[in-house]
């Protein structure tokens, strides 16, 4: 079954010119996303399908000009970051200014435990509702993405309210300002109109009430890194820099990098991405992965066994080797390993967004954690982006 963005991208074949630079453009849609946020499209190069073999391939076409890199730089979280900041629920702005995992921290939160003892479970369930809470997430929404009933996911719901209280007192009052106003706002003055909070019609009327809740928080993110893109620019220019931005992927910012101008570079839109704006929180760059273009590459074969390096020691894997473990445990084992592999060929062979690198590497590691004891992601992906990014 092929994606219905894959088959759009299919469909346009025929219409997408190469230009004389030897590239093909997008276009960039400022005003057609109710968020705000950029959209791209003939061809649309932000969603591109990467779990399909036909989408890798296209991927592949990603590769950097010559004698430069791909320079990728997304924003940490920025959403969560906006939330605590509008929503000035203390215990979540203190959360984020403590430097911990924010998913760590709010589970070490919400059960009362330090953060040694906090399970996989544990972070996993806060990471859901913390996620859950920027879409006004129902009691059964939660439920079906843990697994676990819907009176438990009201109960953890309920418990984190609790623990964050300004959010609750938030949410209710952006919801009745909307109502009132017919319309809500991003922290830049960005307006919304949301007719769907006048329907009859129950369903789309809590539609309405959703898009109250998130719109400023994403339409506020939006905002940010499209000031952050100006003032990047207005660097690159000022310094004469040859160095190109060319795409923005939500809360990532993709540039055509010289060799030559990669630290200078970096410096710039780390800097200019982390200040351009002063929350009450602080705003945070993933640390930032240079893509390889194919013909770069440095070895899929011995990045794949560094990460086997780092995600077991010696003994487990020989353990797992000599039948110890079960077989369940080793179809785990495998299954997680060629996720953890198929990630770290996408983020070398060709562009492709860091947060989705991140979300695959997440994913494999909590694979992992039953049948590889307590594995830190912190940790691996540190070990990973500093042992395998290009200009560390």
């Amino acid at each position: 079954m092929i994606s219905e963005e894959l088959m759009e991208l299919i469909g346009m074949c025929d219409r997408i010119v190469i230009m004389k630079d030897g590239k093909i453009h997008t276009i960039f849609n400022q005003t057609l996303t109710r968020t705000g946020r950029l959209s791209s499209m003939e061809p649309n190069l932000q969603n591109i399908p990467v779990r399909e073999e036909l989408g890798r391939m296209i991927r592949k076409a990603f590769i950097a000009s010559d004698d430069s890199v791909i320079l990728s730089s997304d924003y940490s979280q920025i959403e969560l970051r906006v939330f605590a900041h509008m929503s000035q629920a203390q215990n979540l702005i203190d959360a984020f200014k403590s430097g911990i995992d924010i998913h760590t921290k709010t589970a070490m939160d919400i059960f009362h435990v330090d953060e040694k003892d906090v399970t996989k479970t544990m972070r996993r369930n806060a990471k859901a509702v913390n996620f859950g809470i920027l879409y006004g997430i129902s009691s059964f929404g939660l439920s079906e993405d843990l697994g676990i009933n819907v009176h438990e996911a009201k109960k953890f719901i309920d418990k984190y309210l609790e623990t964050y209280p300004g959010i609750k007192t938030y949410m209710n009052k952006l919801i009745s300002d909307a109502y009132n106003d017919g319309y809500v706002k991003t922290l830049f003055g960005r307006t919304r109109y949301i007719e769907e909070l006048k329907n009859a019609n129950y369903i789309i009327k809590s539609s309405g009430e959703r898009m109250a809740l998130n719109t400023p928080i994403q339409g506020t993110s939006a905002d940010i890194i499209k000031k952050a893109m100006i003032e990047i620019y207005d660097k690159f220019n000022k310094l004469n820099l040859k160095s190109k931005m060319i795409i923005q992927v939500h809360d990532e910012l993709l540039f055509d990098c010289l060799n030559e101008e990669l630290e200078i570079v970096k410096k710039i839109v780390k800097e200019t991405m982390e200040n351009t704006y002063k929350l009450d929180v602080p705003l945070k760059v993933w640390k930032d992965s240079v893509k390889i273009s194919a013909k770069n590459n440095i070895g899929i074969e011995l990045l794949v066994f560094k990460v086997k390096d780092i995600l077991f020691d010696g003994e487990k894997t020989e353990r797992e080797q000599s039948g110890l473990g079960s077989a369940r445990q080793k179809k785990s084992v495998q299954e997680a390993l060629e996720r953890v592999t198929h990630a770290l060929e996408i983020s070398q062979d060709f562009s492709y967004g860091l947060d989705a690198v991140v979300q695959d590497l997440e994913d494999a590691l909590e694979c992992l954690g039953e049948v590889a004891g307590e594995v830190s992601p912190d940790d691996v992906l540190e070990n990973i982006f500093s042992r395998f990014c290009v200009g560390k």
